[in-house]
């Protein structure tokens, strides 16, 4: 469980640093682009977790 907590406070993270980079590069509003992020991890990681 505590393995867990670090991948999802990592991952929330990167999501939230790559989120805000992105938003100043696109120009865009910041919180759309970080839940865009995190969508793609979460597709990322869910096509990573069928293919093992």
């Amino acid at each position: 469980m505590r393995q867990l907590f670090s991948y999802s406070s990592f991952f929330g993270v990167i999501s939230g640093i790559v989120g805000l980079a992105g938003s100043v590069y696109l120009d865009t509003a910041s919180g759309p682009t970080i839940v865009l992020v995190s969508i793609g991890i979460f597709i990322l990681t869910l096509l990573k977790s069928r293919t093992v």
